[in-house]
């Protein structure tokens, strides 16, 4: 009896090898190098968050992030702090610290092709949406 329980457990052992919740290497996308400046109308921007997502709900993208220093610089990475972005077409989410000094203002909606060859001076100029009379964002004109 013994000898089948330490057959059971061996095998239950066994079988859950590899059940982890990570993703492998077999199931990320490929990545190229995506760094670049931020600004806001015109001028440099930071510190604040930069975040692409995918803008084609058929195509294979991953959310891809990074931070934006004090002069706009910032380096996008989609599994690992700085490895890069898979290429598609994305739509640009920025955010700021709640505790930052820096407020940022509504903006028009950016979208961003990145390259099979990727990128290293992608430019992403935000639009504050101040003086626009679309309702939406603006009700008290």
């Amino acid at each position: 009896m013994r000898l089948i329980m330490s057959i059971c457990v061996c095998l239950f052992s066994l079988s859950t090898i590899g059940c982890g919740g990570g993703s492998s290497d077999v199931d990320r996308l490929e990545t190229v190098p995506v760094k670049g400046t931020l600004k806001l109308d015109g001028q440099p921007f930071g510190p604040a968050t930069v975040e692409l997502h995918g803008a084609d709900p058929s195509a294979k993208t991953k959310i891809a992030s990074g931070q934006a220093d004090d002069t706009g610089s910032f380096v996008l990475g989609t599994y690992d702090k700085d490895d890069g972005v898979v290429p598609g077409k994305y739509k640009v989410l920025v955010t700021v610290d709640i505790a930052s000094d820096k407020q940022l203002p509504a903006y028009k909606e950016l979208v961003v092709t990145i390259d099979p060859d990727g990128n290293d001076a992608l430019e992403l100029n935000l639009e504050s949406t101040k003086g626009v009379s679309d309702p939406l964002l603006n009700p008290n004109p």
